[in-house]
């Protein structure tokens, strides 16, 4: 585990706003009354390509999970975790969506899915979740785990 950029993550996310938290989706936007989010088929759309960029540049309207914020966190980029170009979900190395999380934060699958994943039994419902409460879930976990 790697404590260090754990609590990084938590600190910031204690910053970031419950209207631009969303524990379902890696990240999303909606631009002009038109949501496009991650999860969405890619398509040669212009605005989904322009929307895609607004998230990736953490723009006004852009919602993420914890993950998808870490990688708008400046201090989380520079030690390499970032958007995949391609499909919107976590970079780390040669490594992309959960296996860049598990490698980038050093945890198994379990506890990297018990700390951010919306179905996880740490939270009452995903619908429910804020930024502070996995902040705290985050730091919880490094206090438990931390000999």
């Amino acid at each position: 585990m790697n404590t260090e950029r754990l609590q990084i993550l938590a600190d910031y996310l204690r910053r970031v706003q419950p209207s631009n938290f969303d524990l379902a989706e890696w990240g999303r936007v909606d631009m002009n009354d038109m949501y496009i989010a991650d999860s969405m088929p890619f398509t040669k759309d212009e605005p989904r390509d322009k929307a895609l960029e607004l998230i990736r540049e953490g723009a006004c309207g852009t919602s993420a999970c914890a993950v998808g914020h870490a990688c708008l966190c400046p201090e989380l980029n520079a030690q390499g975790l970032k958007w995949d170009n391609n499909t919107l979900t976590p970079r780390f190395g040669q490594s992309t969506s959960w296996y860049a999380v598990q490698k980038f934060f050093e945890l198994d699958k379990d506890n990297a899915r018990f700390l951010f994943e919306s179905i996880s039994s740490a939270y009452p419902s995903y619908d429910t979740v804020t930024p502070l409460m996995v902040a705290e879930n985050i730091e919880r976990f490094i206090k438990d785990n931390t000999p």
